[in-house]
C-alpha cells in the first residue's frame, strides 16, 4: 500500500484536545515527502477514528487541497482524521504514465 507510510506516521501523533493541523515530513522511495494532518477536537492517541487521505490534481498542493474541499470542517463534526499528502512536483506522477487501477 503506498499511504502505509503516511498511516505509520499517525501513530506517532501524542494526545490533543483542540482541532490540529500539522505539517509533517517523511522519507520515502529517497525522497522527501511532506504531508498535512488534520486532527479533530477532543482527538486522542487512545481513539481509532478512520482516516480519509485527499489527494490533489495535477498541479495543485496540500494546502490547496485542504482549502480547496474544506474537509477539515466536515472531519471536525464527523470526527476522523484527514491527510493530504503532497505529490512529487506537485502531481502523483512520477513522469510515467498510470491509468486505472493497480
Amino acid at each position: 500500500m503506498k499511504f502505509l507510510p503516511f498511516l505509520i506516521c499517525l501513530s506517532a501523533v501524542t494526545h490533543l484536545a483542540a482541532q490540529t493541523i500539522q505539517t509533517k515530513h517523511l522519507n520515502y522511495q529517497n525522497r522527501n515527502r511532506e504531508y498535512v494532518v488534520f486532527l479533530p477536537t477532543g482527538f486522542s492517541s487512545n481513539q481509532k477514528l478512520a482516516v480519509y487521505i485527499a489527494l490533489h490534481g495535477n498541479s495543485g498542493t496540500d494546502k490547496g487541497m485542504m482549502d480547496y474541499t474544506s474537509l477539515n470542517n466536515i472531519a471536525d463534526t464527523a470526527k476522523f482524521i484527514a491527510v493530504y499528502p503532497q505529490g512529487i512536483s506537485n502531481s502523483w506522477a512520477d513522469g510515467t504514465r498510470h491509468y486505472g487501477c493497480r
